[in-house]
């Protein structure tokens, strides 16, 4: 739940891995007990929440343990819009090269980046599965990352 950085300033900034979709990945623990798993205190389960917006989530006996989600829904995997996680110093590069500010970089990394930004076509991936069978590189490219 925590990151690698200095305890307290982990502690003192509440800076941590809070996740998102915490109610999806709730009923799929609960699905998967109740098709796959009958006793709870041996589960292990790894849910994933696909969507616009996406996560995924170790769960061990019953608790999540692992999210890809970190401090706020920017990080995990990418989505249809989101980055997902980048290298912290790809935010001040690009600000440097494209002269952007910090709120306007977070404004593309956060609506039009991920699946929309790297297709160029849609952040809805049945279009990028379409421009795919049309001979789209760049859709391909967003579907294989």
């Amino acid at each position: 739940y925590t990151y690698p950085i200095p305890y307290e300033m982990s502690e003192k900034y509440d800076c941590r891995r809070y996740g998102a979709h915490g109610t999806s990945h709730a009923y799929l623990a609960k699905k998967g007990k109740e098709d796959f798993c009958s006793d709870i205190k041996n589960e292990r389960i790894i849910s994933c929440h696909i969507g616009s917006g996406s996560s995924l989530c170790a769960i061990k006996n019953g608790k999540c343990v692992a999210t890809s989600m970190g401090l706020t829904p920017l990080g995990g995997v990418m989505m249809g819009t989101r980055t997902g996680d980048l290298d912290p110093s790809v935010m001040d590069y690009l600000c440097t090269c494209t002269g952007k500010n910090v709120d306007e970089m977070y404004d593309i990394f956060n609506k039009k980046s991920g699946f929309l930004g790297m297709s160029g076509v849609s952040n809805d991936t049945r279009d990028i599965e379409e421009a795919i069978e049309k001979g789209n590189k760049r859709a391909k490219l967003a579907s294989d990352v």
